[in-house]
């Protein structure tokens, strides 16, 4: 939100014109012109609103609590509510420990809805406040009352040892011994005092779900306690004019994201005091990366709306647009923690606790991260055009050139390092691995409020770590219906992003319905921060859910040496059924591969059965594990599988695999070593061979010196076979014999021939079966790859040796863009 306020006076030319429509038409035809885009400006309004209800029989919520004697009684009279002083008047207070007071409260909240159409509700006042300390008898205007408490309040509250401050307890508040009543139980205001806050914003917020039900709306509250978070958000109370004051609300905002209270922010340029232009700019700068960021001041001081100073009014305009870039990631932050909980502000020592240097007043008092994402580092001083910041030893990167500005280096600690700040300027650092959406809002462009930026393309910025690795998040939901906690709701949709090895991929975490098309899930290009000059490129792609590929642009920016990977003519991308998007060279035979290698071998069933565990080459948090298994099943079948070992992951398998009477029929005395089936030592890369047991350069495929590779949920084989004939594949139409070319297998009724071009062809039978003439004339190999998922394979002879690449399906296989593929 950016939040406006300004109480009693009429200086803007923008509250001048809002009083001017009130007095002309009402509150609430000026509410409901807000709300329409056609004929306003589609805003939000919010009303102020105190807990007190003004002494005054006839008035109905007064009269209502009177009636059921839900106020807050007075210490003098057990039977009578207190009656304190504040702008309304003599003032009562519900007593929101009895269920009834709740009920009187809504009732009133209610009618202001009908009399306003408020979108949410500003409290104030509700510690509670009032203008006499304790009891308060006589004039209306008994500010700082030297009437003495009665002889029982004094004796039991005034002399008490310890005091949390130095002025006395009741210091424009109630008596400490006014007392609450319910279900027979007495609670004085000295225990339940600081727990007033949290029960207006309850009590408030279970009003406005019955007036809204599922669409969103604002609480804020200006006293809290623990839990206050669930309810309402927080500003920081009535701060000054000073650049004291602005650094001061760094530390205050972090304090309430530790306390549960993530959205919050302070008054913009002080509620007291004037502010001189240079300190506006800065603390928009400032604001702009706060939570809940609002202009809101007493009427004794100069104007510190946006739009007033013209001198200052185009740079706080680009501050305001900085963060509109960056609105719906931060929303996105917000849900997550709103429905995980944690906090969205946080000191930089969250992200790296073992640093000592991020724990001095310097850093931890003057610099805060958004997520574990931007880290802000802004200009808190007086004509300062020079900011020193420490930065922790990782990659760091600017958020506005996208450059990186250092890297990570083994074995160091971090830096301090000098960035410039001009006036107007604002240095915040993305860090690396990272992903966050992120919207470039043109100047001039006319952006009010979060529907407009549904309008924008977002950009993904992609900011990789040191070791090429990048995660974020993203939520989009409905405009003005309120989230719901449920993974299974509909009401919004939650992207997971992931980047590792040159590809990005999209994960739908909950609110999905898979058979719904969201045509404002989309963004319009990707960018991969420092990549050229580390990487060749060559091509870029995307696959989608239901694995179909297509071909994407790619483009260099400088100087950040960014990719930046767009559709053809400015497309936009969809996320709901976006599965990835893969970049890479000529060069690299695959992406997102990982090495294999043997970690040990051991034998079952007499020595036929070899079983293998296999582990990825990367390190060990990282690390993936596969069991592999060979059995000679007679003495011309041998059966291998080779499975992802993943205890979340359940692979298909197709079921019934062997036949139990061929076992038994076809009996064997043979081991597996004695079948020409071989795998690499432990060790060592993994790589298999199966070749003639009586001649074993007759080989019937093999991958030694070709790297076997786990590739997404796939595992990506190249193999080849001592042959110059390949016969099966499926049904097609074509000659008996396979030439080079690429075939598909995938049941559909198409009776068109064969060509050996993308895409491949193929009738009302998929056989992933081939047929191999050996050396020996009279020899013959069968392979089959238990597969009933769609395969593309695509042969290649190469003198009179026959390549094969890529075997597919949870036994060997490989996701290069549009199906599961076999390169042969």
């Amino acid at each position: 939100f950016f939040f406006s306020s300004r109480r009693r006076h009429t200086r803007s030319s923008l509250v001048s014109w809002a009083r001017r429509c009130v007095q002309e038409t009402g509150l609430k035809e000026f509410v409901q012109q807000l709300h329409d885009p056609k004929e306003g400006i589609d805003m939000k309004f919010v009303a102020i609103a105190n807990p007190g209800l003004k002494k005054e029989p006839g008035y109905k919520y007064y009269d209502n609590a009177i009636k059921h004697g839900v106020a807050i009684k007075s210490a003098l009279h057990y039977s009578e509510p207190f009656e304190g002083r504040t702008i309304a008047g003599v003032t009562i207070w519900l007593d929101f420990f009895d269920r009834t007071a709740v009920i009187v409260w809504a009732e009133g909240i209610y009618d202001l809805y009908q009399a306003s159409l408020f979108d949410g509700l500003w409290i104030k006042e509700n510690e509670p406040n009032q203008y006499c300390d304790g009891e308060c008898k006589g004039k209306s205007d008994c500010k700082k009352s030297k009437i003495p408490d009665p002889f029982h309040n004094a004796s039991e509250f005034d002399y008490i040892q310890y005091r949390p401050t130095p002025d006395p307890l009741e210091r424009t508040t109630l008596p400490m011994a006014a007392y609450h009543c319910c279900n027979d139980m007495f609670y004085k205001q000295y225990n339940t005092h600081n727990l007033f806050g949290l029960q207006v914003a309850k009590a408030t917020h279970e009003s406005l779900s019955g007036i809204f039900e599922d669409k969103r709306f604002l609480i804020a509250s200006r006293s809290t306690w623990p839990g206050s978070g669930h309810y309402s958000s927080h500003w920081l109370a009535e701060n000054y004019g000073t650049w004291d004051s602005m650094i001061a609300s760094i530390s205050g905002v972090l304090n309430f994201n530790i306390f549960g209270i993530p959205h919050v922010g302070a008054p913009i340029g002080g509620f007291y005091g004037n502010c001189t232009g240079e300190l506006l700019i800065r603390w928009y700068q400032l604001a702009s990366f706060h939570p809940l960021m609002l202009s809101y001041s007493s009427s004794n001081t100069n104007p510190k709306e946006a739009y007033v100073d013209e001198s200052a009014k185009q740079l706080i305009k680009n501050a305001i647009l900085e963060r509109y870039k960056l609105l719906s990631w931060m929303y996105s932050q917000m849900f997550e923690s709103f429905l995980w909980g944690g906090s969205v502000i946080q000191p930089i020592f969250f992200s790296f606790p073992e640093d000592e240097e991020t724990y001095k007043r310097e850093v931890i008092d003057r610099t805060f991260m958004w997520g574990n994402t931007l880290y802000v580092i802004p200009s808190l001083i007086a004509k300062q055009n020079h900011v020193r910041a420490y930065l922790p030893n990782w990659r760091w990167y600017d958020l506005k050139s996208f450059e990186m500005v250092t890297d990570y280096k083994e074995g160091r600690t971090g830096e301090y390092m000098m960035f410039d700040q001009p006036l107007g300027a604002i240095t915040v650092l993305i860090r690396g691995g990272s992903i966050f959406p992120y919207q470039r809002v043109a100047t001039p462009a006319k952006v009010m409020n979060v529907e407009d930026l549904r309008k924008i393309p977002a950009t993904i910025i992609v900011a990789p770590d040191h070791t090429g690795k990048a995660q974020g998040t993203f939520v989009i939901d409905s405009q003005g219906i309120k989230p719901h906690p449920d993974p299974n709701s509909n009401t919004y949709r939650h992207y997971s992003f992931t980047y590792m090895n040159q590809i990005f991929r999209i994960n739908k975490l909950a609110g999905f319905d898979f058979h719904e098309q969201y045509e404002q899930d989309y963004f319009w290009e990707l960018v991969i921060l420092d990549v050229f000059g580390r990487n060749n490129i060559d091509f870029a792609y995307m696959i989608d859910s239901k694995m179909n590929k297509r071909e994407l642009l790619f483009r260099r920016n400088y100087p950040s040496n960014s990719l930046i990977i767009t559709d053809k003519n400015a497309a936009k991308i969809p996320m709901y059924s976006l599965e990835s998007i893969v970049w890479g060279s000529a060069e690299q035979h695959n992406l997102c591969k990982f090495g294999i290698n043997v970690e040990k071998v051991s034998y079952a069933d007499e020595g036929k059965t070899m079983i293998s565990s296999l582990v990825s080459s990367e390190p060990k948090e990282y690390q993936l594990k596969f069991d592999m298994k060979a059995s000679i099943l007679t003495d011309q079948i041998i059966s291998m599988q080779i499975i992802l070992n993943d205890p979340g992951h359940s692979p298909w398998i197709v079921p019934g695999v062997v036949d139990e009477k061929i076992r038994k029929t076809f009996k064997t005395n043979k081991k597996i070593d004695q079948s020409g089936f071989h795998i690499s030592p432990v060790g060592k890369p993994f790589s298999f061979e199966l070749s003639d047991p009586e001649d074993s350069h007759d080989i019937i495929f093999t991958t030694k010196n070709m790297p076997f590779e786990y590739v997404r949920n796939f595992m990506h084989l190249k193999f080849m076979v001592s042959s110059k004939h390949v016969f099966g594949l499926g049904e097609r139409v074509n000659k008996f014999e396979l030439k080079d070319g690429l075939y598909s297998l995938w049941n559909y009724d198409n009776n068109v021939a064969e060509t050996g071009l993308p895409p491949g062809n193929n009738l009302y039978g998929s056989h992933l079966f081939y047929l191999l003439h050996l050396n020996d004339p009279k020899k013959w190999a069968g392979v089959f790859f238990l597969n009933s998922n769609p395969v593309d394979v695509k042969i290649q002879h190469i003198g009179c040796l026959l390549y094969t690449s890529d075997a597919a399906d949870e036994g060997l296989g490989v996701d290069l863009g549009g199906r599961r593929i076999i390169k042969k």
